[in-house]
């Protein structure tokens, strides 16, 4: 997949993931969301590449640490990557309470809002 694909598929995870979530299927809307971050860190990767090789976990997770690590008002987007991931354990393991669902969910957000804005940034012809 290249960039703008990630891209578009990431905008479609994340109407997904609201509409399961606002239905109470908060395991399908988690790993919805999980996969909104996954996209938007490969497309910047790619991106960044200008080449469509695939990304693992570390690298996504690097990506965005050292985007938004320098900018103090950002740090906490580093530690949002933990929160989303926690996010698809909960696919798996269903351990999350409501409580903790919720503020992952809004971190999740946070970081796939951020991640966003750096991609719509340095990809030509792209709406934010």
């Amino acid at each position: 997949m290249n960039p703008d694909e990630h891209l578009a598929l990431a905008r479609q995870l994340r109407a997904d993931s609201s509409d399961l979530w606002d239905g109470g299927r908060v395991h399908l809307a988690a790993e919805a969301l999980w996969g909104v971050v996954n996209h938007l860190a490969s497309a910047v990767l790619k991106h960044e590449r200008q080449n469509d090789a695939d990304t693992n976990l570390s690298e996504r997770r690097n990506l965005a640490h050292r985007l938004f690590a320098g900018n103090p008002s950002t740090r906490y987007i580093y530690e949002s990557w933990s929160w989303a991931g926690s996010l698809h354990g909960h696919f798996y393991n269903g351990n999350l309470t409501p409580e903790q669902l919720r503020q992952r969910r809004v971190q999740a957000l946070l970081l796939a809002d951020n991640l966003e804005r750096v991609l719509v940034t340095a990809l030509p012809g792209q709406v934010g």
